[in-house]
């Protein structure tokens, strides 16, 4: 993988790393058995930055130089989706344990959450006083990490801002949600961490009670 013109200044790899993402002008993705090229995604040339592949290895996340998101479609090489809200350089992005919500930090000293599907912030978090240069999630999804060049970290509690697509709310193993699965987390409804009883299980956001917010994640999953 030699003879760029440019700098390569972005890789990621496929979650099953027979593929390595290169963003120079255009993207390149590359065989890694082989070092052979096999596609080139072409955007709007040295806005392209910050590669991340989504968890399931389909979708390629791009921030760019003109505070613009893109989404990839690995196979066909197509931009998907574009995400704009930030107001400066996108600096650093990263998906949702489970693929359905981008993070992003930026230049304009703001982390924000897209959803994947539908393309619309969910959420801008505010705090840092310096450029966003890295973000990062913990592997429950339950925590996002980011570092600035104020140089502070900090860790958002995410509970209050995404529903997490991760809760399990199928309790009893069977393959669906229904109403044996209500009777359940209907017996533990008003339980906090700490009370005799309280099982992890049913506290569906993490914020340590079991209670409307849970209900709400519950109600959403009935019936799958």
């Amino acid at each position: 993988m030699e003879g760029y013109i440019s700098v390569p200044v972005s890789l990621s790899f496929s979650p099953d790393g027979s593929t390595l993402a290169v963003c120079i002008v255009d993207i390149l993705l590359w065989n890694v058995a082989s070092s052979q090229e096999k596609a080139t995604l072409r955007g709007q040339s040295m806005n392209l930055h910050f590669l991340t592949f989504s968890p399931d290895g389909r979708t390629l996340a791009s921030g760019g130089y003109d505070g613009v998101l893109r989404l990839w479609d690995v196979a066909s090489g197509q931009q998907t989706t574009t995400f704009r809200g930030h107001e400066d350089w996108v600096t650093s992005v990263k998906f949702f344990p489970d693929g359905s919500i981008l993070a992003s930090g930026g230049e304009d000293h703001t982390v924000r959450l897209w959803d994947v599907v539908s393309g619309q912030e969910k959420a801008t978090l505010r705090g840092h006083t310096g450029d966003v240069f890295s973000v990062s999630f913990s592997p429950d999804g339950r925590i996002l990490a980011s570092g600035s060049q104020d140089s502070t970290i900090v860790l958002w509690n995410l509970a209050p801002r995404i529903t997490p697509e991760t809760a399990n709310a199928d309790f009893d193993g069977n393959g669906a949600i229904d109403f044996a699965d209500f009777l359940q987390f209907a017996a533990n409804f008003g339980l906090n961490q700490g009370d005799a009883g309280y099982d992890a299980e049913y506290d569906l956001d993490g914020d340590g009670a079991i209670g409307f917010g849970d209900f709400l994640i519950f109600a959403k999953a009935f019936g799958r």
